[in-house]
């Protein structure tokens, strides 16, 4: 549908970037805008469905926040006294437990190391993608002064 001519953009042009994130993360643009004020009933059912469903999760976020992070604290605090328990266990285990015990502590640490090797990967991953970036803008910045 073809834009109104009464109704004038005058800011979708400064913002190119701001509006194409906002298309691509929240699937709103300026075609579902003008085809809701030139009367579309489905944009407008599309925008009315937004609007309801930010409201709703306006309201009920911060108690999913505050619930959802007292179940986390809980399952930590449960956790935490499972390992102070079990910590106390190995201690007083017979040579038997205490190989099972050191074949758990091992797995553990494996698996953190994994983890932290993980986190290097995600992290070189950025650092290696902001270099590429960067790169990138130099040489259309250098091809610009060609130009």
């Amino acid at each position: 549908m073809k834009a109104s001519r009464y109704v004038k953009d005058h800011v979708s042009g400064y913002g190119k970037q701001i509006k194409n994130a906002t298309n691509k993360k929240f699937g709103i643009n300026n075609s579902l805008i003008i085809r809701a004020v030139n009367g579309d009933d489905k944009a407008l059912k599309q925008i009315g469905d937004l609007g309801k469903t930010g409201e709703r999760l306006a309201m009920a976020m911060p108690s999913i926040r505050e619930n959802l992070k007292a179940y986390i604290e809980g399952i930590t605090e449960y956790n935490t006294a499972l390992a102070d328990v079990y910590k106390t266990g190995g201690k007083g285990a017979i040579c038997l437990q205490q190989r099972f015990a050191i074949a758990i502590d091992k797995a553990l640490s494996d698996v953190t190391l994994e983890n932290t090797r993980y986190g290097n990967l995600i992290e070189e991953y950025k650092t290696s993608l902001f270099a590429k970036l960067e790169s990138e803008n130099q040489r259309h910045e250098d091809s610009l002064d060609v130009i």
